[in-house]
């Protein structure tokens, strides 16, 4: 008995009901907030698409605020990164605080950053100088930062990691970052085994890089491997011209090599000067065919990089020649343009992409994947 009313077990004084619609008026209040700017920043950058090769990087670094779009609200995943930019990128990834510039004439905003960076000692003021920060930053100082980041991380294999790239010697300036950045799969080595220490990365690249320094479930590793643990097509990409031209280079020979007689016609060959004898099916091919819009805005099917040239196969014949092109969102790729007029939306079905490289009797079938 309180104040001459019994209270009822189980129901709430007027106090606690009280207590309680604040609580969820809180609540209410921090999930509208929470919804709206989940809404603002999904939609933050109309530059990036979710369909960007790169968004999963840029958005989870963007939530972290390691990377920020401009003013406009574009992020620019195109651009070239800076040094002050992928120095603040750094920072932030370390753990540090946002900084300011103390306003002073003609400071830069990233002046406190690279400030931050000497006094922490990923780098000398010799190293990297306050007058770059606006500048282009070189793979080999990312490397350079990237590599104090890791600390004392040991380098398993070094040999065999600095072996991956052609233009790194003992000699070359900071081959020890580039070495340890790339056993750590923070930056990789281009398709024709280079890392081009001189290069630099896009805005998208650079966000990149940054997540898998913090996501070491996202860092691609260097295939360390013998040959013999690797697949054909794996060992093919080994071979510095197989990623310029595969036409250039030809699987080793395996018992996996069959008299070409069972999978086409040989009157397939009638233009080919060279007699084509056996084939090989490449059942792992990485490349994932599918349906793209090429320069012009025609649909087209998407079948492999840049230099591959061939034709595809049906029932024992050829049906489409495969051509070199440019897709709409600039990527160069090469595709199947198919139909019997300008502009046809028909496609074929196939059963191989074949490939014939140069001065080899050798056929390489890859399997249709699209089905």
């Amino acid at each position: 008995m309180k104040g001459g009313r019994a209270e009822i077990p189980g129901r709430c004084t007027p106090a606690a009901q009280k207590i309680m619609r604040k609580i969820l008026i809180a609540i209410a209040v921090a999930a509208s907030v929470t919804a709206v700017s989940a809404a603002v920043f999904a939609a933050a950058f109309p530059d990036l698409p979710a369909s960007h090769w790169a968004y999963d990087a840029v958005m989870s670094m963007a939530e972290e605020n390691i990377v920020n779009g401009y003013p406009t609200g574009d992020f620019k995943p195109s651009d070239t990164v800076t040094y002050g930019e992928f120095i603040k990128m750094a920072h932030i990834a370390r753990g540090g605080e946002e900084l300011v510039s103390d306003g002073a004439a003609g400071s830069d905003w990233a002046l406190p950053y690279h400030e931050a960076a000497v006094r922490d000692g990923l780098y000398s003021e010799h190293d990297i100088t306050r007058h770059v920060l606006s500048l282009p930053i070189p793979r080999e100082y990312m490397a350079l930062v990237l590599s104090r980041v890791l600390g004392n991380a040991e380098i398993a294999d070094y040999e065999k990691v600095q072996e991956k790239l052609s233009d790194i010697t003992a000699d070359t300036p900071r081959e020890y970052d580039i070495t340890k950045v790339t056993a750590y799969g923070l930056i990789t080595g281009y398709p024709d085994r280079t890392f081009k220490p001189a290069e630099t990365l896009t805005r998208a690249e650079a966000a990149t890089v940054i997540y898998r320094l913090i996501n070491p479930n996202e860092r691609q590793l260097p295939d360390l491997r013998p040959a013999e643990e690797k697949t054909p097509l794996e060992r093919l990409s080994d071979v510095p011209e197989w990623n310029l031209n595969p036409l250039l280079v030809v699987v080793q020979a395996s018992a996996s090599k069959r008299p070409i007689s069972e999978v086409i016609d040989d009157a397939v060959f009638n233009s080919i000067d060279e007699p084509v004898l056996y084939y090989e099916i490449f059942d792992d091919y990485p490349y994932q065919m599918k349906k793209v819009l090429n320069f012009v805005g025609r649909e087209v099917i998407a079948v492999g990089q840049q230099g591959m040239k061939g034709f595809l196969i049906r029932n024992r014949k050829v049906i489409a020649n495969i051509e070199s092109g440019r897709t709409e969102d600039g990527t160069d790729t090469v595709y199947v343009s198919y139909g019997e007029g300008y502009g046809s939306q028909t496609y074929p079905e196939f059963d191989y992409i074949a490939i014939k490289p140069a001065n080899k009797d050798v056929l390489l079938l890859i399997p249709n994947n699209m089905r």
